[in-house]
């Protein structure tokens, strides 16, 4: 596949702009049924989008190549990172880890003490941890994260050493 270099502006996404959160669910969705991220519907990244926190990478032609979130804030101010999904041709071009910085920032200006946090899989967990991001103990997040993840089902205690499950947990902070 061809890879294409073009400006792309980084942005928020509003909750009123259906055209673009269809392209984010088309983006997202080829990722989601191989199972290397969570769907995400409509109605879903509409509520990202009113919580303030969903941005997208756009090219010259509104094509949206690239999305990522805080999908979730808890009640004891913890937040997770997550919808994060960049167009194949637009991969290895410093795209996701520019929208995944912004994102962060814009996290830490909400609540500079908040511990922000992704869920992984083999996939994501790979590149976390290639940005900086640190795996860690499933005790420092809020009790309502949803564990085990929704994509694998598994038992943490019976997975073989090794193996990360798709909801290792990674600090994001060191990003």
């Amino acid at each position: 596949m061809k890879t294409v270099a073009v400006p792309l502006v980084i942005r928020k996404v509003l909750p009123h702009e259906k055209a673009v959160l269809e392209q984010i669910q088309e983006l997202i969705s080829p990722y989601a049924e191989k199972g290397l991220m969570i769907h995400q519907n409509r109605t879903s990244l509409t509520s990202l989008a009113e919580r303030g926190i969903l941005l997208i990478a756009i090219n010259d032609q509104n094509i949206v190549v690239a999305s990522a979130g805080i999908t979730m804030i808890y009640p004891d101010g913890s937040m997770e990172f997550g919808a994060w999904a960049v167009r194949e041709q637009y991969q290895n071009h410093q795209i996701g880890k520019s929208i995944l910085a912004h994102v962060l920032d814009l996290a830490r200006e909400k609540n500079d003490q908040a511990f922000i946090f992704a869920l992984a899989n083999n996939h994501s967990g790979a590149i976390f941890e290639r940005l900086g991001a640190v795996p860690v103990n499933e005790d420092l997040v809020h009790s309502h994260v949803f564990i085990p993840c929704e994509s694998c089902k598994c038992e943490k205690k019976e997975l073989p050493p090794g193996r990360r499950c798709a909801d290792t947990i990674y600090n994001m902070q060191p990003i």
